[in-house]
């Protein structure tokens, strides 16, 4: 049979390959019924319609509307005395009846059931009516609830945030709505907006209802204003004040936002460099968003080795600030720029009206102007790009970017400026060369971090919400060496085993190591956090809290507590780790046997999401199976060569060949290599 879809929210609609057409107020209540409740009496349905036709009058105007529908060639009702949409007839309510909050989130916007169409001729239906209307608006509110908490607990508090604001425009006297969007403005850093959102909640209750916020959501506003506020959290054993996961202030760095100034108005890139934990990231947004509208891009643990892993990466991030933006929906790009494009983001190939790439070898300035060409088409706007843990970009990744830093600068015009943060003893050869290269041109100037000196260390501990501990900083400098990151790291430490409940006694752990002070906090996690945080530790960059879960095996409403404890604990923010010795440490105390396991598991899982061939190799090989990354290996070269990287074409291959006797090994030999058609 034909596919035959029904449209009922909305003004219903029936869509067939004919086309779609109009239904009639009669049939669209018999389709919504029957989608909704299922098999029914005929007659039943009848009498709650046609309640003033009598009994007779009832059935023959249901025979007839049966009857006018098959006629029309869409046959979507079959059955005798019980009838039922026709199977293979698929309609827009079965998923929402079905309580599917994906499908709900879907249509978490679309209009009421049956718009426009009202029974006040028949009380019992038009009851059935509203009360479903009622019903299936609550599940799509359900829905980006649900979504949005999710979300939070991932870190994601842009996206959620843009779910809390379509939440109240179907619902704006929802408080507990209005308090999240003030929870996560603050915890995006904008004081300011989270103020904003409380105003706006106090003016919507007072002009529709006549009364004052909640205590709870003064209190919340107050805390706010204090820029100290405490998050309800799921699990009340590992709840961290939001000042001890944010300070509210950025302290012991005049002097290093006074050289960013200073630099901003060249038009120069601003480097930030300093060790691990010495606040690079939050130095260098903070400076960018007094700036203006921002976006922050980075390189993750893992993209070394995988040929333009970061750069691919940021391509998606920057092309979501323009959703519609496609080969289909170009907005004056031309076709060779998509066709560059699709090399780093090969899912733009399966968008219709996308131009094909060439096969190999592809002009490289060529290949570069094409990137650079959406990069520059979606930033336009922004005041300010942070490039966040440079040290982790692979070389392929470098030497596209060097290119477009060196033929944009000065920015600013036209251009946004760049705040690049990195660890300066983490540099690879390359970029330490094209750093210092773009230095001595005057392209860039740098600006090193040094911990906090004593001063600025005891103005950090005050800034916090901490109870009287006498010689508190003194000891913290003396313990973390002053960097801003194990500061805070070792006050965590004290508050969740309860040290700064009552009087402090004085003493710190034992070590200024933070790979020991993470592994006691560590400890604290529940079972299944612990396994979270170990096989996202594995999968290393670009995890998400799904992907996660399949890695361990467990689906996602099993192991959400566990995850919003990460969170909580601050472990964990969106799909990264919140800091990368945070990983570090994890991966430091994974017994070997685990590892090996995760990373087995974390190879099945990327090949199924269809990942980077270099990637999947890798945790091939982490988990000790050669003859299983091999393949891989040839494909990782292939791509290469693809993009016309030669030299890594040829690694990839001699690192494939080299596992003697594995099933790689003779297809390598049996075909031209892919190197030797990269020339």
């Amino acid at each position: 049979m034909a596919a035959l879809h029904l449209s009922l929210l909305g003004e219903p609609r029936l869509h067939t390959p004919q086309g779609d057409r109009r239904l009639d107020r009669m049939p669209a209540a018999v389709l919504a019924y029957l989608a909704l409740q299922g098999p029914t009496p005929k007659y039943r349905l009848a009498g709650l319609l046609w309640p003033g036709s009598g009994e007779a009058g009832a059935r023959a105007n249901m025979r007839q509307l049966l009857h006018r529908l098959r006629k029309t060639g869409a046959d979507l009702v079959e059955g005798d005395q019980v009838i039922a949409l026709r199977e293979g007839v698929s309609c827009d309510l079965q998923q929402l009846n079905a309580l599917d909050l994906g499908a709900a989130l879907a249509l978490a916007d679309a209009p009421l059931l049956l718009t426009s169409h009202e029974h006040d001729d028949a009380p019992d239906f038009a009851d059935w009516l509203h009360a479903t209307r009622e019903q299936l608006r609550a599940l799509q509110l359900q829905a980006l609830d649900h979504e949005a908490a999710r979300l939070e607990a991932a870190g994601a508090y842009a996206e959620a945030l843009a779910l809390v604001q379509r939440r109240l425009h179907h619902d704006p006297l929802a408080e507990a709505v209005h308090r999240r969007a003030m929870r996560l403005n603050h915890l995006m850093g904008d004081r300011a907006a989270a103020l904003a959102a409380y105003h706006r909640c106090e003016k919507v209750l007072d002009e529709e209802l006549s009364v004052a916020p909640a205590a709870e959501t003064g209190a919340l506003a107050r805390e706010i204003e204090r820029g100290a506020e405490l998050l309800p959290q799921p699990q009340a054993a590992t709840a961290v004040p939001l000042a001890l996961l944010r300070p509210p202030r950025l302290v012991g760095r005049a002097a290093a936002w006074a050289a960013m100034e200073s630099t901003w108005q060249r038009g120069q890139l601003i480097l930030v460099a300093g060790p691990a934990g010495s606040g690079k990231t939050r130095l260098a947004e903070d400076f960018a968003s007094a700036k203006g509208r921002t976006l922050r891009i980075e390189g993750r643990p893992g993209d070394p080795g995988v040929p333009y892993a970061s750069v691919a990466r940021n391509q998606r991030r920057v092309m979501a600030l323009r959703p519609g933006l496609s080969p289909a929906s170009p907005e004056g790009l031309p076709p060779w720029v998509w066709q560059q494009a699709q090399r780093l983001t090969p899912e733009l190939a399966a968008v219709p009206g996308a131009p094909a790439a060439p096969a190999a070898g592809p002009d490289k300035l060529r290949f570069f102007e094409g990137v650079m060409a959406v990069y520059r088409h979606c930033i336009q706007g922004l005041a300010a790009l942070v490039v966040d843990d440079l040290h982790f970009y692979d070389d392929a990744s470098i030497e596209l970017s060097t290119y477009a830093i060196a033929s944009t600068v000065p920015l600013g015009a036209g251009m946004p400026h760049h705040v690049v943060a990195y660890r300066e003893e983490e540099l690879s050869p390359r970029l330490a060369r094209d750093a210092e290269r773009m230095l001595a041109q005057g392209l860039a100037a740098l600006v090193r971090l040094e911990p906090l000196a004593e001063g600025d260390l005891q103005a950090m501990v005050e800034s916090l919400p901490l109870p009287p501990a006498p010689q508190l900083a003194e000891e913290l400098r003396r313990f973390t060496g002053g960097h801003p990151l194990f500061v805070l790291e070792t006050v965590r430490h004290l508050h969740q085993t309860g040290q700064l409940a009552g009087r402090w006694s004085g003493r710190l752990p034992g070590s200024g190591r933070l790979v020991e002070l993470t592994a006691r906090r560590l400890s604290q996690l529940s079972p299944e956090a612990l396994n979270l945080a170990r096989a996202a530790a594995v999968l290393g960059s670009d995890f998400g809290f799904e992907t996660v879960c399949q890695v361990v095996g467990q689906p996602p409403f099993v192991l959400a507590p566990a995850w919003q404890e990460l969170v909580a604990a601050q472990f964990v923010s969106g799909e990264r780790f919140s800091h990368d010795l945070l990983r570090e440490a994890v991966l430091a105390g994974l017994p070997e046997a685990v590892a090996r396991w995760l990373h087995r598991a974390a190879a099945e899982v990327s090949e199924r999401q269809g990942a980077d061939p270099a990637r999947i190799a890798r945790h091939w090989q982490a988990a000790g199976d050669a003859a299983a990354a091999a393949p891989w290996l040839l494909r990782a070269a292939e791509r290469s060569c693809a993009l016309g990287l030669v030299d890594q074409a040829r690694g990839f291959e001699r690192e494939a060949n080299s596992f003697a006797g594995n099933r790689a090994t003779a297809k390598s030999r049996a075909t031209s290599s892919a190197a030797s058609r990269c020339r």
